[in-house]
């Protein structure tokens, strides 16, 4: 019988060590990785406006004050404008949701739905823990919310140098590329941030202006609602519109049925007419692309990575043929940049 003695080295062991620990750190830090990765889209959005106020020769720590500013101005206009308003239908909300519940029910023909619906309305309850679970998440999102903004602000003063300071460990051929992938892909979320912000503001206005004519409850809060949620292609539609329908059944069925054609016609306006003019060509992605990216951007990292998965789905081309295109055949680059130029729509 002969013995087989495994040897480890120490170097090795100590590299297995080492990786296991850098796992679990990268576990722990995710959290705080996805809001740098979302204060960075924000800060490169934004930083267009900086460079526009240095070339006015307004110096760089002064333009990322103002910037700074005019954010803290829109956020108390928020504050003192929209919020008592938003806070006061979220009560009325709360506190009617029984009733219009009974009522909701009271207009389903009888069948397998009413049923269904019935049982989970039996089931359905709002607890002291609910609510004190509620608190937390709230005041988890609000502290997140300013760490984003205040790493922004961050980032857009110091990225530049940050930039650099990354860009001196590659070689010189390598940093070519990287100036060439950092240019292409900045103007790719400059176009997705603004993109993003023109078309839910767009969504929400026309979403208010719906639901005020035809006198639905909580109008203002289901506007909000789906500015929020028009960030989020295909899937966002379905968030915001069942509760507008839900809820515009409490004024009338015919309303209810309003309210449902009226978002469904501003759904295809907005993906056939409006997101080709205000994107124009720097996110052409396919509806498939688009529905699987933010798919697996949420499961991932919830709707942080919803937000974050589009932009960098649609960086890819230009990684592609600035990184990848040695290693691809020339005929797949040729095909993928015919699609690219191809309007999907």
């Amino acid at each position: 019988m002969t013995k087989t003695e495994v040897v480890v080295p120490f170097s090795t062991l100590a590299k297995i060590i080492a990786t296991a620990v850098g796992g679990v750190i990268l576990v722990k830090i995710c959290p705080l990785l996805l809001l740098l990765c979302l204060a960075m889209l924000i800060a490169v959005s934004l930083h267009p406006v900086s460079k526009w106020m240095t070339r006015l020769g307004i110096p760089h720590g002064l333009a990322v004050a103002l910037i700074a500013v005019l954010i803290l101005l829109a956020l108390f206009a928020a504050v003192f404008f929209l919020i008592p308003n938003l806070a006061e239908q979220l009560g009325t909300v709360a506190q009617e949701a029984p009733g219009w519940g009974t009522e909701i029910l009271g207009k389903i023909p009888p069948g397998y739905l009413k049923s269904w619906l019935m049982k989970q309305a039996d089931h359905a309850s709002v607890s002291s823990e609910h609510m004190l679970a509620a608190s937390g998440w709230l005041a988890t999102s609000i502290s997140e919310f300013f760490l984003v903004l205040i790493l922004a602000i961050y980032l857009i003063y110091d990225g530049e140098r940050a930039y650099q300071w990354t860009r001196a460990f590659f070689s010189a051929t390598n940093r070519r590329k990287l100036d060439d992938t950092a240019k292409e892909v900045s103007s790719i979320i400059v176009a997705y941030v603004a993109g993003q912000f023109i078309t839910s503001t767009i969504c929400g206005v026309f979403v208010f202006i719906v639901l005020i004519s035809l006198h639905v409850p909580a109008a203002l809060l289901l506007a909000a609602l789906a500015m929020i949620f028009d960030i989020l292609p295909l899937l966002g539609f379905f968030i915001f519109t069942i509760p507008a329908i839900l809820l515009a059944m409490t004024t009338s069925a015919s309303a209810a049925i309003t309210v449902g054609i009226l978002y469904l016609a501003y759904h295809v306006i907005e993906n056939y007419f409006i997101v080709p003019k205000v994107y124009g060509n720097r996110l052409r992605l396919s509806d498939l692309v688009v529905l699987l990216s933010v798919l697996i951007g949420s499961l991932l990292a919830g709707i942080i990575g919803a937000i974050l998965v589009l932009p960098l789905v649609a960086s890819y081309p230009a990684i592609e043929r600035i990184w990848l295109a040695p290693y691809l055949e020339k005929k797949t680059i040729r095909d993928h940049d015919k699609e690219e130029k191809e309007d999907p729509k």
